[in-house]
């Protein structure tokens, strides 16, 4: 082992990473992903068979998408870093490839099942976080006329 991986866990070996791959393939129903939350949400109603789509409430996230942080981090711990998280980043690649290999719904694409989710669980936060707000969204919706309305909750 390195002089960099002598300070990671005893357990950062290719036999775990063969375990945990071998543990997910074996004993998990499903594995998501975080930057495809709401289409992780899909799959695993797909996978569990629910009849109707799981809804959220965000709570405590940032508004912003990437977060600009600046850190005097020198190159030798950069390098520690990697190393004790050189397993989790192939165990965490392997699970992203497996999940985008995920076939589409035939009835339509994930991008439009994705998209329709976001509608109706939006319509179900503003509703959950402040009910008299929902009703201001229904208004608006009905005022784009029934067609429109009917197309964002299929």
């Amino acid at each position: 082992m390195s002089s960099t991986g002598e300070k990671c866990e005893e357990n950062n070996d290719e036999p775990t990473l063969e375990l945990a791959l071998k543990n997910i393939e074996n004993d998990f129903a499903f594995v998501g992903i975080t930057e495809f939350f709401d289409e992780s949400l899909l799959f695993l109603k797909d996978e569990l068979g629910w009849r109707t789509d799981p809804h959220y409430v965000t709570l405590n996230a940032s508004r912003e998408k990437k977060i600009e942080v600046s850190l005097d981090v020198d190159d030798e711990t950069i390098e520690v870093i990697r190393e004790c998280n050189r397993l989790d980043a192939k165990l965490y690649e392997h699970c992203r490839t497996v999940f985008q290999g995920k076939p589409e719904d035939e009835s339509s694409s994930m991008g439009e099942r994705v998209r329709k989710f976001r509608c109706r669980n939006a319509c179900y936060q503003r509703l959950v976080k402040n009910p008299y707000s929902m009703l201001e969204s229904i208004k608006t919706i009905l005022s784009k006329g029934k067609h429109k309305l009917i197309d964002m909750i299929k």
